[in-house]
C-alpha cells in the first residue's frame, strides 16, 4: 500500500523515486528509503504504536526483524526463488518486477511480504523461471553519495506524468538538464528500444 502511494502520489514520488533509480538490485537496497521515514514515522509508526497500548513483549520486535529481513530478501540480487511459496510469501524474483523498466511490468508487485494484495486488486505478476528485468529508472542516475540520497527529493526538480503507468514520473533535474539536455528521456521510447 506504501509502495502503491508513493508512485502514484507525485509529492511522494519525490521521496521514492530515489530508491527505484537504482540500477542495481542487492540486499543494502532495502534501506534506502531513508527520506520517506520524515512521513513513515509521523503517520504509520506514531499512530500503529498508539493503537497498542501496555506491553505487547517481544512479538513486535518479532515481526519488525522478520520484516526488515524479509525487505532484504525481496532485494537481494540472488536468483533463488521460494518456488511454490512464492505465491504466499514474496521473493526477490517478484519484488524485481516492480523495479523493473520494461513497460509491462509497470504498476506491478506493490505489496510487500505477501503478494496476496495484488493478487485481490489484479497487480500480481509473477516472473517466469528465466525472467530478470533490468531496473531501475532510465530517466535519472541513481544517486552516488550520501548528500544526493538525503537531498534529491528536495532539489529543484520538475515532475511530469508520462503515462499511466508505473515509472510514470518524467524526473528532470533542472541543473543537469540544463548542462545535457539528453538526460531526459522518455520512459515510453526507452522501453520500445530495449
Amino acid at each position: 500500500m506504501a509502495d502503491l502511494l508513493c508512485i502514484n502520489l507525485l509529492f511522494l514520488w519525490r521521496f521514492h523515486a530515489v530508491h527505484h533509480s537504482l540500477r542495481e538490485m542487492n540486499a543494502w537496497n532495502s534501506n534506502h528509503h531513508f527520506t520517506e521515514e520524515i512521513f513513515r514515522i509521523p503517520f504509520v509508526a506514531i499512530p500503529l504504536s498508539l493503537l497498542f497500548q501496555g506491553d505487547p513483549g517481544y512479538v513486535p520486535a518479532i515481526i519488525i526483524y522478520v520484516m526488515r529481513m524479509q525487505g532484504q530478501f525481496e532485494h537481494s540480487s540472488t536468483k533463488f526463488n521460494l518456488g511454490f511459496l512464492r505465491y504466499i510469501i514474496a521473493d526477490n524474483r517478484y519484488h524485481r518486477i516492480h523495479h523493473s523498466i520494461e513497460q509491462r511490468h509497470w504498476n506491478k508487485n506493490f505489496g510487500f511480504f505477501t503478494p496476496l494484495w495484488d493478487i485481490i486488486f489484479g497487480s500480481v505478476w509473477f516472473p517466469q523461471k528465466k525472467e530478470w528485468p533490468n531496473v531501475g529508472l532510465p530517466q535519472i542516475d541513481e544517486p552516488k553519495t550520501l548528500s544526493d540520497f538525503l537531498w534529491r527529493p528536495f532539489r529543484n526538480q520538475s515532475f511530469t506524468a508520462s503515462s499511466s503507468e508505473h515509472n510514470k514520473h518524467q524526473i528532470v533535474d533542472k541543473h543537469d538538464s540544463d548542462l545535457n539536455p539528453s538526460r531526459t528521456i522518455d520512459i515510453q521510447q526507452t522501453t520500445k528500444n530495449s
